[in-house]
């Protein structure tokens, strides 16, 4: 048994572990370090993920990869182009080109907010809204918050003072006001 681990630990230093690491840098046309651009390392039998990083501030990366054989290496990054290497072990300077696409045209939509705080008081837009499809008026003050009520009778609540307010009349009342 003593001869067996013997014989063991004189092999160890002759048996290669068979980790590596993919390195490199990333520079655009200007030679310019690009900085957060993604690499991943993907298995060239089925295209599966491996191993993963990002490039740092000067460009350069460094994946550690389970085996010693040339993997895919997949480099992207906002506003280039992606690239594809195979390769393992130092891949040297890898340059991205840059991913340019005119738009002839852009149009902006825009939409005002149903509701709107203004100053102190609380504004509902009604027109082009989905409250203009509920029909009458009463059935749009039933749904605007703040705004209590039904048939044609309803109270507005504030600050400390309460608007009460009916099809005929309308009236401002606070709250120490009496009838």
């Amino acid at each position: 048994m003593k001869k067996a681990i013997i014989l063991l630990l004189c092999m160890l230093p002759f048996c290669r572990l068979s980790a590596q690491n993919i390195s490199g840098i990333l520079t655009d046309s200007n030679r310019q370090p690009i900085e957060y651009a993604n690499i991943i390392a993907l298995n060239p039998a089925d295209s599966a993920f491996v191993q993963g990083t990002t490039s740092d501030h000067k460009g350069t990366f460094s994946i550690a990869v389970p085996d010693e054989k040339a993997y895919i290496i997949k480099v992207s990054c906002i506003g280039y182009q992606t690239e594809y290497r195979n390769g393992n072990g130092a891949i040297g300077t890898l340059t991205l080109k840059e991913d340019v696409h005119l738009i002839s045209e852009v149009e902006v939509k825009g939409q005002m907010p149903t509701f709107q705080l203004k100053g102190d008081k609380f504004v509902t837009q009604v027109q082009g809204s989905l409250l203009s499809k509920l029909g009458t008026a009463n059935d749009v003050l039933e749904r605007i918050p703040g705004i209590e009520g039904r048939q044609g009778k309803f109270t507005v609540s504030g600050k400390g003072r309460r608007l009460s307010t009916s099809t005929d009349a309308k009236s401002t009342m606070s709250r120490n006001s009496k009838r």
